[in-house]
């Protein structure tokens, strides 16, 4: 047996330097996409916090237009009169840091999620009849509007 080991001409290095070549660059798309899906998740499980924490807010104000005696809504501490757009500070935005009232002790989230309660002006509900001899019920209307933040 007489093997010419002058005539190899390194065809398996080089299949074999393309198929590391080809697996590195799968391992590290998998990697991309791996560090992707879990940056996705991390801010998906951040929203879903902010979103409870803005309904522990809405469900604290909602408990504030239920008690016994309502707070006086004089633009102080959350609470704003139907003619005030200062909650709004006067640009249709409100200023959070000013006019929220804080939900004190809700954990894991990076400020307190706060609310505010505005009362509305007495206005026929959508639907309700409109004719001259219909007396409109007498209600108090208010929207508590809240927002709340997410770990990060």
């Amino acid at each position: 047996m007489h093997t010419d080991s002058g005539r190899q001409t390194g065809a398996i290095l080089v299949v074999t330097l393309l198929l590391v070549a080809a697996m590195s660059i799968m391992g590290v798309a998998a990697m991309r996409t791996a560090a992707l899906q879990e940056r996705m998740a991390r801010a998906e499980a951040d929203r879903q916090l902010a979103f409870a924490a803005a309904e522990t807010a809405l469900r604290t104000g909602e408990a504030w237009l239920q008690g016994a005696v309502l707070p006086p809504f004089d633009a102080d501490r959350g609470f704003f009169p139907a003619s005030h757009n200062e909650a709004a500070g006067g640009n249709g935005e409100i200023d959070w840091q000013r006019t929220g009232r804080p939900v004190e002790d809700y954990p894991g989230v990076s400020e307190p999620p706060r609310y505010v309660i505005e009362a509305l002006p007495a206005n026929l509900m959508s639907g309700e009849d409109m004719a001259a001899d219909t007396p409109v019920a007498d209600g108090a209307l208010f929207r508590v509007t809240a927002r709340g933040t997410g770990a990060s």
